[in-house]
């Protein structure tokens, strides 16, 4: 179902997505379609398929009818290669004496106490022309404007057991000598290290076993500035974004994203998997921890946009993670007589409240007496507009929530693998995961990827400080049983789009049609869908 709602434009002109074609790999629930790269000299789409592990070559010439015409596999350039995670796809790279178009590949290493790699490609005939050792565990990979560096996010996840613990950091490859003589160098946090209680003080989320700052902080997504002179960078279990200047390698700064108080009007939210749809305020806060990141300028400043999924540690060697209602609550800190149908503590942990939510034990005993005074849930369940600094700009409320419950009430808050409604309430609701920015004539627009009910919400976001809703796209078939079609009989194709984990605007410039595109990677339907951007005026004329 794909439903346009051109309101809150202000009567200025909006546009409407149009799906006009859809690439089916044929695998399901296998990571087969995740992040999207493409560019203005490229006639392809270059598409992560963590299976592989490598990227699917889309033809897009006809939008209408991608196919794939080859397949990268990183194992033949990298025998080490556990996982590829990202994309990028720069034209005019340097590589010997021509210059090419390049797509940048991160690549995370078997061995978990191993360095990743960023592998590069020439677009056009897919040869491997070079690589370079970045961090351990590279989520993400940008090149710079400019195309002159390439960086990557590195995580540095530490192991199931904790017994492994890489550095986060973040590496710049400088590519101006060609992709083929990468120089490399790190950003770390080491310098942060025996300043842990600085920057809880400050809000970052540092927590765990052996709670170092230079291996705590993890870097999951990041962003360039249109100077490519700053990097923003999502530290995203940890709440909080970094600042690196590119040229230096160097970690300018930690701002600390703050908490967003699901009591107040606007940041309302379901709770709850007991059966029936209830939005509504509550003592929470949710941690924002943003994966998507996305950089964009409004009358000369520069704003960050964010998809706020929320993360966890949760693994063998140490989980953060209870329910509210196995939390030692303080009595006196809640006023319980003000939630309409809770008259005690005993009552706000009833399953039927937030009894189920999970939360962090890490966060939330403020006077340090074993009793937690606050509830920190993961996750905004929202997208947001920051400046650089970390202020907060807008955040988008109970929007995601509300359009589920007006558009999918019977699977409000379902997961992508199973039709079952509120499975996701009590975790981190739809799960904004991708995010893109895009011009559309005078406008400028957001692309939101909701993970879980495996929705794209649109929004103009024109006016930083005062976005307007544009539209809600799902093409999630509820008719049939993701289950059925994991395990059989069902055929993958009939279950439409689940899963969108990357979000990539393709403006006018690189689009085969000559108006923008928006493409998503579906990760467990294995779908990469295409939409034509339409402008309302446009569409009005034409009839469409």
């Amino acid at each position: 179902m794909t439903t346009p709602f051109p309101a809150g434009t202000g009567g200025k002109s909006g546009i409407v997505l149009e799906q006009v074609g859809r690439y089916e790999s044929g695998q399901f629930a296998e990571d087969a379609a995740e992040i999207v790269a493409t560019s203005a000299d490229s006639d392809y789409l270059f598409v992560v398929n963590a299976e592989v592990p490598g990227v699917d070559v889309l033809d897009a010439t006809d939008p209408a009818d991608p196919e794939r015409v080859d397949r990268i596999s990183v194992a033949e350039a990298w025998p080490d290669v556990a996982e590829v995670t990202n994309v990028a796809l720069k034209d005019e790279v340097p590589v010997g004496d021509r210059e090419t178009t390049v797509l940048a590949v991160s690549a995370v290493a078997e061995a978990a106490d191993a360095n990743g790699r960023v592998l590069f490609y020439d677009a056009a005939d897919r040869s491997n022309v070079g690589s370079a050792e970045v961090g351990a565990t590279p989520d993400a990979v940008k090149f710079t404007p400019d195309g002159s560096r390439v960086l990557t996010a590195d995580s540095g996840e530490p192991s199931d057991d904790y017994e492994i613990d890489p550095p986060g950091t973040v590496s710049v490859v400088d590519v101006r000598e060609g992709a083929d003589a990468a120089s490399v160098e790190q950003a770390d946090f080491a310098e942060y290290d025996g300043r842990e209680d600085e920057l809880r003080d400050r809000g970052v989320h540092v927590f765990g076993p052996n709670p170092t700052a230079s291996t705590n902080l993890e870097p999951e997504y990041l962003t360039v500035a249109d100077d490519g002179e700053t990097a923003y960078v999502v530290l995203q279990l940890n709440n909080a974004l970094a600042e690196v200047d590119v040229e230096s390698a160097t970690v300018e700064g930690i701002r600390a994203l703050g908490y967003k108080n699901h009591d107040e009007t606007g940041n309302e939210l379901d709770a709850s998997d007991v059966d029936r749809l209830c939005i509504r305020n509550w003592p929470v806060y949710g941690m924002y921890q943003p994966d998507a990141i996305v950089a964009f300028e409004s009358d000369g400043e520069t704003y960050l946009a964010t998809a706020n999924e929320g993360g966890m540690r949760d693994s063998e060697g140490y989980s953060e993670v209870t329910t509210v209602a196995d939390l030692d609550l303080d009595p006196e800190a809640f006023d319980c007589g003000a939630i309409p149908g809770v008259e005690s503590v005993g009552d706000l942990q009833k399953s039927e409240h937030l009894g189920n939510l999970l939360t962090t034990e890490a966060r939330g005993d403020v006077d340090g007496d074993g009793r937690h005074e606050e509830i920190y849930a993961f996750g905004g369940r929202s997208f947001a507009i920051w400046r650089p600094d970390g202020t907060l700009v807008y955040d988008s409320g109970a929007d995601f929530e509300l359009l589920e419950a007006i558009h999918h009430p019977e699977y409000f808050n379902a997961d992508g693998l199973e039709n079952v409604p509120f499975a996701q309430s009590t975790v981190k609701g739809p799960e904004p995961e991708g995010i893109a920015v895009g011009d559309v004539g005078d406008r400028t627009y957001v692309f939101v990827g909701l993970e879980r009910i495996a929705s794209v919400v649109v929004y103009d976001v024109t006016d930083p400080a005062d976005p307007a809703f544009v539209q809600y796209v799902n093409n999630r078939n509820f008719d049939v049983d993701p289950q059925a079609v994991e395990n059989g009989p069902a055929d993958p194709r009939d279950v439409g789009d689940l899963g969108p984990e990357g979000v990539t605007f393709v403006p006018a410039s690189a689009s085969p049609v000559d108006a923008p595109l928006v493409a998503v990677g579906n990760e467990l339907s294995g779908t990469t869908t295409l939409y034509r951007v339409h402008a309302l005026r446009e569409a009005e004329g034409s009839g469409e």
